[in-house]
């Protein structure tokens, strides 16, 4: 399960700098960082979560803005 979430964030990320498919891609990425963040939040590591968090907003912000 680690590479395909690998796998998607990272081709998902290379996507979105080149800006292809910005509105597609971050649909499609938005479902693995959230299971990210609930699987961190098990563990409590509240930077984690923060982090992944702000990562989806700036997502649907940049998703929203277009």
């Amino acid at each position: 399960m680690a590479y395909a979430v690998f796998a998607v964030e990272t081709i998902g990320g290379i996507a979105l700098i080149l800006g292809a498919y910005t509105r597609l891609v971050s649909l499609a990425v938005i479902p693995v960082l959230l299971g990210a963040t609930w699987t961190q939040s098990h563990y409590r590591s509240v930077i984690s979560v923060a982090f992944m968090l702000y990562l989806v907003y700036i997502l649907l912000i940049g998703n929203l803005s277009l």
